[in-house]
C-alpha cells in the first residue's frame, strides 16, 4: 500500500491531480511542474509511494487519453531537458580504487567499454 509513505489526504490530492486529463497550455505547465516538483523531492516517487503519480501527471502511459498529443509532445520533450539537466548536476562517481579485475571488467561493460 502507499500508505507507508502518503498519508490519505495526500493521496486524495494526488489523485485528483492525475484524473485531470485536460491538455490545456496551462494545465500542461501545472502537471509537468508538479510532476517535476515531486521528483525534486524523490527521484523514485512512483516507485517509492507504488503510485503512478508522476506517470500520470505526464500522460506516460496513457498519451491517447490526452485531446492534444502535440501539446503533451512538447510537454515530454521539457520534462526529457528537466532529467538531463538533473542527471548532469549529479556528482560525478569515481571509480573504485581497490577492486579485483573481474569487477573492473564488469564495470567497464556496465559503461559500454570494450574490456
Amino acid at each position: 500500500s502507499n500508505q507507508h509513505m502518503l498519508n490519505p489526504l495526500a493521496n486524495h490530492v494526488l489523485e485528483s491531480m492525475e484524473e485531470s486529463n485536460d491538455v490545456e497550455g496551462d494545465d500542461l505547465k501545472r502537471r509537468l511542474s508538479l510532476a517535476k516538483a515531486l521528483l525534486m523531492c524523490e527521484p523514485r516517487f512512483d516507485g517509492r509511494t507504488k503510485t503512478k503519480t508522476v506517470s500520470n501527471l505526464l500522460f506516460l502511459d496513457s498519451a491517447d487519453k490526452a485531446s492534444s498529443a502535440k501539446e503533451v509532445q512538447t510537454m515530454w520533450m521539457e520534462y526529457v531537458d528537466f532529467l538531463e539537466v538533473r542527471i548532469l548536476s549529479l556528482p560525478a562517481q569515481s571509480e573504485p580504487e581497490n577492486s579485483d579485475e573481474e569487477e573492473q571488467e564488469s564495470l567497464m561493460r556496465s559503461r559500454s567499454y570494450e574490456a
